[in-house]
């Protein structure tokens, strides 16, 4: 920011960056983040898969960081997955047309408000075939790695100027979170008192920002050692 402009001002214009962060960002981020354990816990065979990759390239010597991320595409896929399978945002923000505009044959004049809604684009068979079904592997390719062809859930962040401006700090920040947690943890169905596995199913509340309904899970370190690894990284300097 340019040294001249008046203190005061810098400090209101980080306090608005700040606010908009958190009002902006906060929800939808945990509504992804829920929406991933509520995954693993419907879909044990892509929790496992993940593990077999983490355990495979980062080791159980140590959690994994961001520049591990080129080495793990069946986690990034599964974050693909997630954030297409049910959007935080299912609904985009509204936009104002400054001209008039034609899509598909229908007109639509200059100051007419269009919304995007995210959850058809990304459950259109037409670009994800069965849409409704869980599969990271939709991102991969037959050698495991990335496809480059493969289209990627783009419009959970918007479009044009409205755009989510904090798209790449939120992506990093979800890889990073759901990786550590698959790292150290299975996550399970929860047991109840009758001994019964109480198996969630995918209802997700419908609002705006939208997560899923409340669901019982519990979190079990996978290995002997995995506590003392998220105990590392708490007390990390």
């Amino acid at each position: 920011m340019d040294s001249d402009v008046d203190s005061a001002i810098q400090d209101k214009a980080f306090k608005i960056v700040t606010a908009t962060t958190i009002s902006g960002g906060s929800d939808t981020v945990t509504g992804a983040l829920v929406t991933f354990v509520l995954a693993m816990t419907m879909f044990p065979k892509t929790q496992a898969a993940a593990h077999a990759e983490i355990d495979r390239v980062v080791g159980r010597e140590r959690v994994p960081e961001i520049e591990d991320r080129e080495l793990l595409p069946y986690v990034t896929a599964l974050f693909y997955e997630v954030t297409r399978w049910h959007p935080s945002g299912p609904i985009g923000l509204p936009h104002r047309l400054t001209t008039d505009d034609e899509y598909h044959g229908y007109h639509i004049p200059a100051g007419a408000v269009v919304i995007a809604n995210i959850w058809a684009m990304l459950h259109d068979e037409n670009v994800f075939p069965e849409p409704d079904k869980f599969m990271p592997e939709r991102f991969l390719g037959a050698d495991g790695a990335l496809s480059s062809s493969a289209p990627r859930p783009d419009a959970l962040w918007g479009f044009g100027r409205r755009i989510c401006p904090g798209r790449h700090f939120a992506t990093d920040f979800l890889w990073i979170a759901m990786v550590h947690i698959l790292a150290v943890f299975r996550i399970e169905p929860a047991v109840g008192s009758d001994g019964q596995r109480d198996e969630p199913k995918a209802r997700f509340s419908p609002h705006h920002i939208s997560a899923p309904e409340p669901f019982r899970c519990e979190f079990k370190p996978r290995f002997p050692g995995a506590e003392n690894m998220v105990n590392s990284v708490d007390t990390a300097d």
